[in-house]
């Protein structure tokens, strides 16, 4: 294992059950022998992703979508009574609607895809934030998307949303 500031860490991603999310999960895990604490939606998308894992010790999930205030709590609840220590927080959660023209989003899709790829993010830095800055070795990280600097014709709202 390579010395570096990550080694050992404990790093809160959402979005961990798939994807992105959980590469960099496995990633950490395995080249920087961190602790995750994942956060999805799809139980059975983490049971199936933590059977890769070498290590699946190293990876606990919570299953609530990140828009849900009653989950944070409850997440907030267990970080508390653990006295679990919060190095990094990844923001990664995020989802692209089918592809159409921007007029057929209905009003539901367009607060959904708004509040999940752009204000979860700030809520949950605000929610998160007391706890990162007790680290040692804080850190932030937003994933954005490329589609934010080189619009995808059809996903005007993802774009938007991930830049």
């Amino acid at each position: 294992m390579k010395k570096c500031w990550l080694n050992g860490k404990t790093v809160l991603i959402t979005g961990a059950s798939g994807g992105i999310g959980f590469s960099i999960a496995k990633l950490l895990i395995e080249k920087y022998d961190c602790f995750i604490l994942g956060i999805a939606r799809n139980e059975q998308r983490f049971i199936s992703a933590i059977k890769t894992l070498t290590k699946q010790e190293n990876f606990r999930y919570f299953t609530f979508d990140v828009n849900d205030s009653a989950g944070w709590d409850n997440f907030l609840k267990t970080i508390d009574n653990e006295n679990i220590k919060i190095d990094i927080l990844i923001n990664n959660a995020g989802f692209m609607l089918p592809f159409t023209q921007f007029e057929n989003y209905t009003e539901q899709e367009i607060d959904d895809i708004i509040s999940t790829n752009f204000t979860s993010v700030v809520k949950t830095t605000k929610l998160i934030l007391p706890y990162i800055k007790k680290s040692n070795t804080p850190a932030i990280i937003n994933l954005s998307s490329s589609a934010g600097l080189c619009a995808v014709m059809g996903e005007s709202l993802y774009c938007a949303t991930k830049y």
